[in-house]
C-alpha cells in the first residue's frame, strides 16, 4: 500500500509539472487546520519514518487555520517527509 501511495504521489507531481509548463495549474484556496493536515501526514508516514530510523518532532499550537491550497500544502509536506525517509 505504501509503494502504491508513493507511486501515486509521483504521478500527481509529474502531472502538476505538466500543468505548470502548460500554464494550466489551478490553485484552489480553502480554509483548513494546518495542524490537522500535518498530523495526518505524520501518521501516514509513521511506518516509513520508523523503517528509516528517523523521527519527527512537531511542535504546534492547538490549531492553525489557514486559507491556502490544501492539496498543494499536502504535496509539499509529503515531499518533505518522503525525503526525510529516503535520505535519513
Amino acid at each position: 500500500g505504501r509503494q502504491i501511495r508513493r507511486l501515486e504521489n509521483v504521478v500527481f507531481d509529474l502531472l502538476d509539472v505538466a500543468r505548470i509548463n502548460a500554464g494550466k495549474l489551478e490553485i484552489g484556496r480553502e480554509d483548513f487546520d494546518l495542524v490537522e493536515v500535518v498530523q495526518s501526514l505524520l501518521e501516514e508516514f509513521k511506518e516509513d519514518l520508523e523503517e528509516a530510523h528517523n523521527s519527527v518532532s512537531f511542535q504546534h499550537p492547538p490549531e492553525a487555520w489557514v486559507n491556502w491550497d490544501k492539496k498543494r500544502i499536502k504535496q509539499i509536506f509529503r515531499n518533505l517527509l518522503s525525503n526525510a525517509c529516503k535520505y535519513a
